[in-house]
């Protein structure tokens, strides 16, 4: 069973603005986000929730590519991880970030028990240096380390 809820999730409730850039005279929905670019965009208010409030009763796998803004977007999952450990594939596109908020992701997942990997020619790989690898690779794969041996 799947539902499809419209709304956006970050680390509180809340109604935010939602903008989406304009290239070309169209909307680029791939490119939405909470932070509003520098470039002409269109916005609208979008409900926002914690993945937390969700009280699923299993969780097993989240991908999360907001643009930006998954610090924000795990700290309101985190009993969600806390409680199921699922794997999660997250893109964190260096050219949104700086090297410290860029790490910070990556620390708040260490925090909780998880190893960052890449997938290279097919494989899954240890990612030792995430900002390094973070040149090559925009998805990261976050495991909890007692699930990967």
């Amino acid at each position: 069973k799947l539902t499809v809820d419209n709304v956006a999730v970050s680390a509180r409730r809340a109604v935010l603005r939602l903008y989406t850039t304009i290239l070309h005279g169209r909307k680029t929905t791939t490119r939405a986000s909470l932070d509003r670019p520098d470039r002409l965009c269109a916005s609208r208010d979008v409900d926002v929730l914690t993945l937390d409030s969700f009280s699923f009763p299993r969780v097993d796998f989240i991908k999360i590519d907001v643009e930006g803004l998954e610090a924000a977007v795990l700290s309101g999952a985190r009993h969600t991880l806390e409680s199921y450990h699922p794997t999660m594939l997250i893109e964190i596109d260096r050219a949104r970030h700086n090297c410290d908020s860029f790490l910070a992701v990556h620390t708040i997942l260490r925090e909780l028990g998880y190893g960052a990997h890449v997938c290279d020619a097919g494989e899954l790989v240890a990612c030792d240096d995430a900002w390094d690898a973070a040149t090559r690779h925009a998805n990261f794969i976050f495991i909890q380390r007692s699930k990967h041996r």
